[in-house]
């Protein structure tokens, strides 16, 4: 709604594997938890989700 988008280059195809978006969805959820703005948590947790796959 904000206009606001990102590209995110890391991670690859090994994130397309069963239980993957469930992990991508905890770490969302922990981000939202410790008070990080919607956007913000989505954008971290994709990182965070593609390094350290």
């Amino acid at each position: 709604p904000d206009g606001r988008y990102a590209i995110n280059t890391s991670g690859g195809p090994w994130l397309a594997q069963a239980g993957s978006g469930d992990r991508l969805t905890g770490l969302v959820a922990a981000l939202l938890g410790l008070g990080m703005e919607p956007a913000d948590a989505l954008e971290a947790a994709v990182w965070l989700h593609g390094t350290s796959a």
